[in-house]
């Protein structure tokens, strides 16, 4: 092996596991869900630095609502997915 482990830093492993996360998602999961999930992040990146900046987290509330409920569609659909996979 021309590399060892140890040769990686916390952020090289963090990449991976980052890109593996985004590879992971963008192919098991609906590409539809994986579109709005992003467009999601993105908004709610902004509102989190606006809402952080004022104090105002009552603010932010409807955008980490939103983020919840996609956590929830992209876990269903990846049951569903286990579950077909399963059964065939």
């Amino acid at each position: 092996m021309w590399f060892s482990k140890a040769s990686f830093t916390d952020a090289d492993r963090g990449l991976v596991r980052q890109a593996r996360r985004i590879y992971n998602r963008s192919t098991k999961l609906p590409r539809q869900l994986v579109e709005e999930m992003e467009r999601a992040r993105v908004i709610s990146h902004g509102a989190w630095v606006h809402a952080r900046a004022n104090n105002d987290f009552a603010s932010y509330a409807p955008y980490l609502e939103r983020t919840v409920r996609f956590q929830r569609e992209s876990l269903i659909s990846t049951v569903i997915r286990k579950i077909a996979t399963m059964l065939c």
